[in-house]
């Protein structure tokens, strides 16, 4: 039986989260769904608690085995199992509004788009199953050409979890996880998608709650795991500067500073600066100082002039931060 979405959540280490993950998807004011757990080999109750709460809703709902494998590998095994017009892979420790699945669905159809993705925010586990009320929630119809150049400046910050695919357009243009890199894989899924699709629905409109943890991928990252997601970059780098996408050139290097940034929390000094000449940061300044973003203009400037600067500042800039 086919089912208008397919909802897959890679399910490892998580039993903490995953109950109000799963309640509200369940919760949905859409109906035609699927639910997939993809158990990505987790040595904790996840599943488990997963199941009860699946068993309060009259919902379809399957669980796919697997050995431990990352993310992407259990976002993919959920994709080629899935049997909706739709897919899309939601994070089981974040929360989805209700009208989530229906707004994006509704996106797609009305405007005959393969691809919708909504608005997000970063919140914390009190927040976590609150949304903002809208009266009434506006849709744009990014051109590739335009959704290219804003996702690179930043104008506009998607992340893979709200976005909804049709199926076929996955199989069409192979857009799967890249399974050979533990770091930076949404971001480089999320380029393949916006490469491969002309007209991508925009959900002007905050129906995804993200949950950052203090022991999450984006805070526990080494420098051979920000590595792996170097060298998928590179390969694509490849790619794009053969084509005629304003901004190509500058997606590695643009990639390249925003993982210096992330590096800057993540990493003491004497890793930051061993993977900081690993990713040949100075090659790429050239492409950086033309970049049309003044904050990125500074940072390349300051970058230039002495690494270990460039270390410190961000990470003043940050504990600063987090004691407002």
């Amino acid at each position: 039986m086919g089912y208008a979405i397919s909802v897959i959540l890679p399910v490892y280490q998580v039993e903490n989260y995953i109950e109000n993950s799963v309640r509200s998807v369940c919760e949905q004011d859409f109906t035609d769904y699927e639910i997939i757990l993809v158990d990505d080999g987790t040595k904790d109750n996840s599943i488990e608690k997963a199941k009860s709460v699946l068993r309060q809703y009259d919902k379809p709902w399957s669980v796919i085995k697997q050995r431990n494998s990352g993310v992407s590998s259990a976002r993919n095994a959920g994709m080629k199992n899935a049997s909706g017009e739709f897919l899309i892979c939601i994070d089981p420790d974040d929360c989805i509004e209700r009208t989530f699945l229906n707004k994006l669905y509704s996106a797609c159809i009305s405007n005959m788009t393969d691809v919708a993705f909504c608005n997000w925010r970063h919140t914390t586990d009190k927040e976590l199953l609150y949304f903002p009320a809208y009266k009434e929630i506006f849709v744009d119809v990014y051109k590739q050409d335009k959704l290219f150049y804003d996702f690179l400046l930043r104008k506009i910050i998607i992340i893979s979890p709200c976005i909804l695919i049709r199926r076929s357009a996955v199989a069409e243009n192979n857009l799967f996880y890249n399974e050979d890199t533990a770091f930076s894989e949404d971001v480089h899924f999320i380029w393949q998608v916006i490469m491969a699709i002309g007209r991508i629905s925009h959900v002007k409109a905050v129906l995804y709650n993200y949950l950052i943890r203090n022991n999450s991928t984006m805070t526990g990252s080494s420098v051979n795991k920000i590595l792996t997601g170097y060298n998928i970059f590179r390969k694509m780098h490849k790619n794009l500067i053969k084509s005629n996408y304003h901004g190509a050139s500058m997606v590695l290097p643009r990639w390249i500073i925003g993982t210096l940034n992330s590096g800057t929390r993540m990493l003491e000094f004497e890793e930051f600066k061993s993977l900081a000449k690993k990713l040949n940061y100075r090659h790429h300044l050239k492409e950086l100082i033309r970049f049309p973003d003044l904050r990125i203009k500074v940072l390349t400037i300051i970058l230039f002039i002495h690494l270990k600067l460039f270390y410190i500042l961000i990470r003043n800039i940050r504990v600063n931060k987090q004691r407002r």
